[in-house]
């Protein structure tokens, strides 16, 4: 998974040679670190064991349970709701944040029960965490963005049980 995280944003800013580059809000400082990455890390950490925990429990009412909690925290890392005043802005917390978070929860659910936490926690440290680390992104338009937050996780769980599943 930590390969596929690296080649996912190694792919995404290659998209930069296309659509040029545009600095980061975010500068990667001591004061930084502890404002935004350690609080992040320690939350995708968090999440991602107590995840664990939980799926190690037998049954559809607590995977059923364990998916909406950790869909709600996922949202709750990446999108300010109070924020959303009109319908364009409610359509980009869709597009933008909704639906890749329906798409990612359900690689993660499928990777802590077919392998445990640690390739969730490193994948998900990979692609939260970049943007904080680099002064200059991609200036990839939301739409291709968000689509491949949509699909990168899905062509993910199709590669890993392709290669890894056991047909029978």
């Amino acid at each position: 998974m930590t390969v596929i995280a690296l080649v996912a944003v190694t792919l995404y800013f290659m998209t930069g040679l296309h659509f040029g580059f545009v600095r980061s809000i975010y500068r990667f400082s001591a004061s930084n670190f502890f404002k935004y990455i350690l609080p992040l890390s320690v939350t995708i950490i968090a999440v991602e064991i107590i995840r664990g925990v939980l799926l190690a429990e037998k049954g559809r009412l607590v995977a059923v349970f364990t998916y909406l909690s950790c869909f709600v925290a996922e949202l709750l890392m990446h999108f300010n709701v109070s924020s959303i005043r009109t319908f364009h802005q409610f359509m980009d917390a869709v597009g933008l944040t909704f639906l890749p978070a329906i798409a990612a929860n359900l690689l993660y659910c499928y990777l802590v029960r077919r392998y445990g936490v640690l390739p969730n926690i490193f994948y998900r440290l990979i692609c939260t965490l970049y943007p904080f680390v680099f002064t200059a992104l991609p200036n990839t338009p939301d739409i291709l963005y968000s689509f491949a937050r949509i699909m990168i996780p899905i062509l993910v769980w199709f590669f890993i049980s392709l290669l890894y599943e056991k047909q029978k």
